[in-house]
């Protein structure tokens, strides 16, 4: 018996299917071969199964590529916005003290504006795997985009032109306006380096609206596999450079390939990252030394109106009895710049670079603390635990949560335990004075209510 082998045969009704073949030989007595019997078996429906079972399993290593790289990122993340919050506070009490017309004045703001950005791209490291790092608000797509074109102007390639083609209603989205400003951004960059080499002008045209999807049209879109059907916001980002081929196009969401000789092959990875953490979905036509075509959809907001965004940069209005403020965190270089930035504006501080360390100082000043700023991500105890054994202190006072993740994230960390104040990292010395400033008076006012 030969061994079996793999043909396409044809069907009476003209379709095609791929059959297992058998050929056994028939012999005499002598062992002459007489003739042969055939065996043909349609394995169509097993082929299909093991391409189904090849394309799951590349989608679970991909997964944990994906959360090996989260876990990798939200430890970095904690290490790198606790060194930001350091650089941050310090220039920022430098500029309190210095005057206006100083000669140091510009570069200590050159350095807090690098520290800015370096916490930006903290938050993209975060955005690619995923994890919902968003300050969430509702804004308006069309001036996103109009204020990321502006500063694309000086950026992108002399040899291609934007066009803007901007819906005329108000596109409300509710997300991190950041993070969505990074898609554009990633985008915008991409389609100018498609065109920046070719021998006519390049066109990059936006396009915004609002289209009705339903269930059947998310299969068109990566990221929608649980999609709910409704309206959704979207962009256009189409540009008549290289294109691509189809081997680049199922690389593009890879983690760090790249078309480019100096790339670091980031960009689409995070831009998926972002567009899943805002539960949307990506759309990618390409055709090789034609262009490209990237639509983002992201659902719309039901709010009509634009949230504002409190950086805390308002008038401060500090207690005229707060107290001490307990101190909770690991890190050495943030206790020190939060105990310069609250005695600058006249509190009290005392410090704990532990969670067991800091419900032994709880317990032993109690009556003096009038509230906790705790971090949340410590070695030993960590700062949920840490939270759950003062309130087994019976703890009374604010107690005001810090992380470089999102109150979302730290929500569900807490397991429905309610978080009282919660303060992002890495944040600034009024941003620190003022959440602090409104939890002792929100503190105060339920206090004299409940003595009445």
């Amino acid at each position: 018996m030969l061994k079996p082998f793999i043909v396409e045969y044809l069907r009476a009704d003209g379709s095609r299917f791929q059959g297992e073949t058998i050929v056994t030989p028939l012999r005499r007595s002598d062992n002459q071969i007489t003739g042969y019997i055939k065996v043909i078996r349609d394995i169509t429906d097993r082929i299909q199964m093991e391409e189904e079972k090849d394309h799951l399993h590349a989608q679970m290593l991909h997964a944990q590529k994906l959360e090996s790289l989260g876990v990798l990122a939200g430890g970095i993340a904690h290490d790198f916005n606790n060194l930001l919050l350091a650089i941050l506070g310090n220039t920022n009490l430098v500029l309190m003290e210095l005057d206006e017309k100083s000669p140091v004045n510009p570069y200590v703001k050159s350095i807090e504006m690098a520290a800015r950005h370096a916490a930006k791209i903290c938050e993209r490291l975060l955005a690619y795997s995923g994890r919902r790092t968003f300050a969430s608000m509702t804004f308006n797509l069309n001036r996103v985009i109009q204020e990321t074109v502006e500063i694309m102007k000086s950026i992108v390639s002399p040899n291609a032109h934007i066009e803007l083609d901007l819906s005329d209603e108000e596109l409300m989205i509710h997300g991190d306006i950041g993070q969505i400003e990074q898609v554009v951004l990633n985008l915008l960059t991409n389609a100018s380096e498609a065109t920046q080499n070719q021998a006519e002008t390049g066109c990059i045209k936006i396009r915004t609206g609002v289209s009705l999807l339903g269930k059947h049209e998310f299969s068109d879109y990566y990221f929608c596999e649980n999609g709910a059907p409704g309206k959704f916001v979207y962009f256009e980002v189409e540009d008549n450079g290289s294109g691509m081929n189809e081997d680049c196009l199922s690389k593009m969401f890879d983690p760090f390939f790249t078309t480019k000789f100096t790339g670091r092959g980031l960009g689409l990875a995070g831009v998926s990252g972002i567009i899943r953490g805002h539960h949307g979905g990506l759309q990618v036509n390409s055709v090789l030394n034609q262009g490209s075509c990237f639509r983002v959809i992201l659902p719309q907001s039901l709010e009509t109106t634009a949230e504002s965004d409190d950086e805390g940069s308002g008038e401060l209005q500090i207690p005229v009895d707060s107290g001490s403020i307990l101190v909770i965190d690991d890190d050495k270089a943030v206790c020190n710049v939060v105990d310069r930035v609250l005695k600058r504006f006249g509190f009290s501080v005392l410090t704990a670079y532990s969670g067991s360390e800091g419900v032994e100082v709880y317990v032993k000043h109690r009556g003096e603390i009038s509230a906790v700023l705790l971090d949340m991500t410590m070695p030993g105890l960590s700062g949920v635990e840490t939270f759950e054994l003062l309130r087994e202190k019976e703890i009374d006072i604010p107690v005001i949560l810090t992380s470089g993740l999102s109150e979302t994230d730290i929500s569900e960390q807490m397991q429905g335990s309610e978080i009282v104040h919660f303060l992002k990292k890495p944040y600034k010395p009024q941003k620190l004075v003022n959440v602090i400033s409104k939890a002792l008076i929100r503190q105060q006012i339920q206090d004299d209510a409940s003595n009445l």
